[in-house]
């Protein structure tokens, strides 16, 4: 049975073999004890009696198995005078906790004639055994209580590492309910980002398409400009001749018929001319109208092209959140693996901690061991223990530089998301920028069309 100290009592199924020490090294041994003082001589333990051996033996039987003389109080007895047995009954129970004790440390014949009637040889021979025992206990306690921390200690970690777990499981579930529900919208995003990537493509090469078209077209405008100001000055030439041929009138008949038909001729090819030109101005209306309505078309083209690239803007920053969330899922993901394996590191550890705690407590319930194998025995598992604790410490560095390398490994794919980031963005400010060029293009050849449709109104 366990007892205040720690250390298992039972019966030992081997023979334990012990030293018997000279009387000298027992006096020493007995002056570590509390009582008496001042302490046991040699003629004391020459010449034993029953107060002697009584009290060292007590002491013994509270020292090892944590039952004392004091503690035994019978409050219970039914009998006319309990007092007269409360003595009795708890010299009984030391007396059967010190046999106990003798049969554990391998005294099989020890009795009360050993309290009562001491034996010098008799005695030497139990303290001997009890003090060898008592070292023996003493070295394998230290180790026992060190087993022991270790165990406490791997506990701690596990419920501490059994509480992180929970925590990661727990914030994993909710990253994958919440990557669940997102799935069908980054579907839905992804389709409509594709639908208008090709969308833009269609609007890109009317775009284009429009501006070949307003380029013959203003071409062809200046070739009417120019037919239209070579016949204004025609115009203008007619009217100086009109006036040059009205300042030359004369009063004959025939010559004034000559220049009336003269004149009616001229101005039946003037009004031929300006039918003509008339019809050239018409015809310069509808290009102007058909320019117009162009521009009007590109126009709106150009708002669909504003409309939709704001949507891929968007687009970009739903897949940009989308894919941050899989790298958090992902990470948290590994960050489980790890917990899982750290705590399956830590269950091995501590099932080896157990088994070598029950195989020591085995040994403890051993007797009849020799003292010196004990102690290489103790010493070899200690040098064991130093190499596994190595083992565990060399893992635990390994552990480690793994983390550090994953650690490495996630800076670069953040270095590398962002460089594409960058890489993206200097890709859409380039487009932004030839779409404004575009703009101001167009701006620039509408205004033009304007002020030539200014300048030929007026005429």
């Amino acid at each position: 049975f366990p007892n205040r100290w720690g250390f298992c009592i039972g019966e030992m199924s081997s023979y334990y073999s012990f030293p018997v020490l000279p009387v000298a090294d027992l006096v020493a041994w007995l002056a570590n004890l509390p009582e008496p003082d001042p302490p046991f001589t040699v003629a004391d333990i020459g010449a034993p009696t029953s107060s002697t051996v009584t009290v060292i033996y007590y002491q013994f039987v509270e020292m090892l198995m944590g039952v004392s003389l004091n503690d035994q109080h019978i409050t219970d007895i039914d009998t006319a005078h309990p007092q007269l047995h409360e003595q009795s009954i708890s010299q009984s129970i030391m007396i059967k906790s010190l046999a106990s004790l003798m049969n554990v440390v391998g005294v099989r014949d020890f009795s009360w004639r050993d309290i009562v009637y001491p034996e010098k040889k008799r005695t030497i021979r139990n303290l001997s055994a009890i003090i060898n025992f008592a070292k023996f206990r003493q070295d394998r306690l230290e180790t026992f209580h060190e087993y022991l921390e270790q165990t406490e200690q791997l506990a701690n970690e596990k419920a501490k590492l059994n509480e992180e777990m929970d925590t990661v499981n727990s914030q994993r579930d909710a990253l994958r309910r919440q990557r669940d529900l997102e799935a069908p919208k980054l579907k839905q995003t992804i389709a409509e980002s594709e639908e208008l990537a090709d969308k833009l493509a269609k609007l890109q090469k009317e775009s284009t398409a429009l501006r070949h078209e307003v380029h013959e077209e203003k071409q062809k405008t200046a070739k009417l400009n120019d037919v239209s100001e070579g016949d204004k000055f025609k115009f203008l030439n007619m009217r100086s001749d009109i006036e040059k041929i009205s300042s030359q009138i004369v009063r004959s008949p025939e010559r004034l018929k000559r220049t009336l038909t003269s004149m009616t001729e001229s101005v039946e090819a003037e009004k031929r001319e300006i039918d003509s030109v008339t019809k050239t101005m018409r015809q310069l209306d509808d290009r102007l109208a058909l320019i117009k309505k162009a521009d009007g078309r590109t126009n709106k083209r150009i708002n669909e092209i504003v409309e939709i690239t704001e949507v891929l803007s968007q687009c970009k920053q739903s897949a940009k959140e989308i894919k941050e969330l899989a790298t958090a899922v992902g990470v948290n993901e590994d960050h489980i693996n790890e917990t899982v394996r750290e705590e399956r590191f830590v269950r091995e550890q501590l099932s080896k901690a157990t088994d070598r705690l029950m195989r020591l407590q085995s040994q403890f319930e051993k007797k009849k061991l020799d003292a010196d194998m004990a102690l290489k025995e103790v010493e070899a598992e200690k040098a064991s223990v130093l190499e596994k604790l190595k083992q565990q410490t060399k893992q635990i560095q390994d552990n480690k530089a793994e983390a550090e390398e994953t650690r490495r490994e996630i800076t670069m794919i953040e270095s590398n998301h962002e460089e594409s980031t960058l890489a993206l963005r200097k890709k859409f400010e380039q487009l932004n920028f030839q779409v404004n060029n575009y703009h101001q293009t167009m701006m620039d050849i509408m205004a033009g069309s304007t002020l030539n449709n200014v300048q030929i109104n007026p005429e």
